[in-house]
C-alpha cells in the first residue's frame, strides 16, 4: 500500500519549520491556486493553507461572501523576511504580500455510513476518486477538510453533487507491513441536473470536513498506543446491475495521532 504522510500539523511549527527551511537566502514564496480554507480568527479573516494560516489586510473587504470554513484555490505571495513576517511564528499567521481567489470550491456532504452494496439514486461512476492539485501529493489536508479532486465524464450544464462516508466506529484493517490501522472512506457522486451530451472528462475539487470523524478515530488510536493511521478512500468506478463496484485511490493518506491540547 501506497502511503502519503500528510498528517495533522499545529500551524505555528508549521511556520517555525518553513522559516527553517527558507534559510536566509531565499525568504519568498509564491503559490498559485493552492487549497485553503476560510478561517476567522478574533473576527479576523484568514485562509489556511499547507504553509500555515495567511492573512492580508483587505481579504475581507475583497471577498466578503466567505465565511468560516469556505474552500477555495488560491494564490498568494509572501515573504518571511518583509518586517511583518518578523515574528509570524509568535502570532500564528503569515502577512502575504498579495492574495487573490481563484475559484471557490464546493463543500461534499459528509456521513459516518452509506450502504456500499447499493447504488444510489442517480448515481455515476467515476474515472478517478482522487487527484491533487500543483502535484502536492494525491490530497491536503487541512485540520480535518480533506481536499479531493474526482474525475468524471460530465456533460455539458450538468450539475453534480459528491458525498463522502466515514465510519469512526469501524473495525481497521491492519496494512500489509503490519505497521498501521487503515481505515476506510467511501466516495460517491450523484447527478443533480443531467445537463446535455456530449460528455466530457472532467476534474472537479470538494472539500470534505472530516474533522468529527478524525477526531474520534485519532482518539481511538491514541488509546491503542499509535502514532499513526492510515486512511484509505474507496470511490465508484463501475455500475453493473445496479452493483457498486469500488476502487481504492492509489494513495492511502497518513495521519499522526495528536494529544488534545
Amino acid at each position: 500500500m501506497k502511503m502519503c504522510k500528510l498528517g495533522l500539523m499545529l500551524i505555528v511549527t508549521a511556520i517555525t519549520m518553513l522559516t527553517s527551511c527558507l534559510g536566509e537566502s531565499n525568504n519568498s514564496v509564491t503559490a498559485e491556486a493552492y487549497p485553503g480554507v476560510f478561517r476567522f480568527r478574533n473576527t479576523t479573516m484568514m485562509v489556511e493553507t499547507i504553509y500555515g494560516y495567511i492573512y492580508s489586510p483587505d481579504m475581507m473587504t475583497r471577498y466578503p461572501e466567505y465565511t468560516d470554513g469556505s474552500c477555495a484555490a488560491v494564490s498568494f505571495s509572501f515573504d518571511m523576511g518583509a518586517p511583518e513576517n518578523a515574528d509570524a511564528d509568535k502570532k500564528g499567521y503569515i502577512t502575504a504580500s498579495s492574495f487573490s481567489v481563484e475559484a471557490a470550491f464546493e463543500s461534499g456532504d459528509v456521513l459516518n455510513y452509506t450502504d456500499t452494496t447499493q447504488v444510489m439514486e442517480n448515481e455515476f461512476a467515476m474515472l478517478s476518486g482522487g487527484y491533487g492539485m500543483n502535484n502536492y501529493q494525491l490530497c491536503t489536508v487541512m485540520s480535518g477538510t480533506l481536499f479531493l479532486t474526482s474525475v468524471y465524464a460530465k456533460n455539458t450544464n450538468q450539475e453534480s453533487h459528491f458525498q463522502m462516508s466515514l465510519d469512526p466506529g469501524q473495525e481497521p484493517t491492519l496494512s500489509q507491513d503490519g505497521k498501521n490501522y487503515v481505515y476506510k472512506a467511501f466516495l460517491r457522486g450523484t447527478v443533480v441536473y443531467p445537463g446535455k451530451a456530449p460528455a466530457t472528462n472532467l476534474g472537479t475539487t470538494q472539500g470534505y470536513d472530516l474533522h468529527r470523524q478524525l477526531e474520534q478515530i485519532n482518539a481511538r488510536e491514541l488509546a491503542r498506543g499509535k502514532s499513526d493511521y492510515l486512511l484509505q478512500i474507496y470511490y465508484v468506478s463501475e455500475i453493473n446491475d445496479s452493483v457498486p463496484a469500488w476502487t481504492p485511490v492509489e494513495l492511502a493518506i497518513g495521519f499522526l495521532t495528536e494529544e488534545k491540547k
